[in-house]
């Protein structure tokens, strides 16, 4: 990893993600870029000159990034963040993008943050995003605890590998779950029977899969692994509570289908309390 990137609007919930960046930066020996996109509404200025609050950001970076050994602060100008973020990230070979989200509630909880999910969705690189929880204060950077879900797909192995590189690098405990998602349907559909699941046998085939994954990463680091049985999401939130990173594999796509990261990840991402490493896996 040589290259992190990361984009800041000078929040508070940035800011609660930039020892993040920091860290993984001094840990790696990486340059640490920090960006801030001027967004345009209307000329704002003559041509080739500065935009409202132009000169504030570039005195905001150059307070910043203090603990990387080589930081590279930088503006840009755009009509939107999330595309020029994205474009900064292919021109200069970033490697990881470490974002923050917002930590809200209730209705307003749904929504990660329009920048935030977009750099996920339309980008190809790993994304660290580390969210602003009220009740849980600034997320610790010393990741003692890394839950790893899999899903026996194409997008294991990816997840599975970085999950295991960061917890040999952090010396931290890793839980590989599966979830066995048992289909639930409504009452409205009165006498339709429901797909036949066995929960016994698919979660004993899902422990022995887990065994099998685990047993050779055992000499490397610590390693246990759970089943859970229920929806997806609210089983992986469950089995992260108190975790201090989940790593979350990703669909790659492409065109119109990769405006869909997967309901799981999206759920997960909108809801977690602990920093989510989200893994881009599927082949462009």
């Amino acid at each position: 990893m040589k290259i992190i990137l990361f984009p800041t609007d000078f929040s508070e919930h940035a800011g609660l993600a930039l020892p993040h960046a920091i860290n993984f930066a001094a840990m790696e020996g990486a340059e640490l870029h920090l960006l801030h996109v001027v967004v345009l509404h209307g000329s704002g200025a003559p041509l080739g000159g500065e935009f409202t609050g132009e000169q504030e950001a570039r005195a905001a970076l150059d307070g910043m990034g203090e603990g990387a050994s080589r930081v590279v602060r930088a503006t840009r100008r755009a009509v939107a963040a999330a595309p020029a973020i994205l474009e900064y990230a292919e021109e200069n070979g970033v490697d990881l993008i470490v974002m923050g989200s917002h930590g809200r509630r209730g209705l307003r909880r749904m929504l990660l943050g329009s920048v935030t999910e977009e750099v996920i969705r339309a980008g190809r690189w790993p994304v660290l995003t580390v969210h602003a929880d009220p009740d849980r204060g600034p997320t610790t950077t010393n990741y003692g605890r890394i839950v790893a879900p899999v899903d026996f797909s194409a997008n294991t192995q990816a997840g599975l590998e970085t999950a295991v590189d960061l917890a040999r690098r952090f010396r931290a405990e890793l839980e590989i779950i599966h979830v066995v998602d048992v289909p639930v349907l409504p009452e409205l559909y009165g006498p339709v029977t429901a797909p036949v699941v066995d929960v016994k046998r698919a979660t004993d085939l899902a422990a022995e899969r887990l065994e099998e994954l685990a047993a050779p990463l055992r000499d490397v680091v610590s390693v246990s692994t759970d089943v859970h049985v229920g929806g997806a999401v609210a089983e992986v939130l469950k089995a992260a509570e108190g975790a201090d990173l989940i790593v979350l594999p990703t669909h790659g796509y492409r065109g119109l289908d990769r405006a869909l990261m997967g309901s799981v990840a999206e759920g997960v991402l909108r809801r977690a309390k602990c920093p989510v490493l989200t893994i881009k896996t599927a082949k462009a």
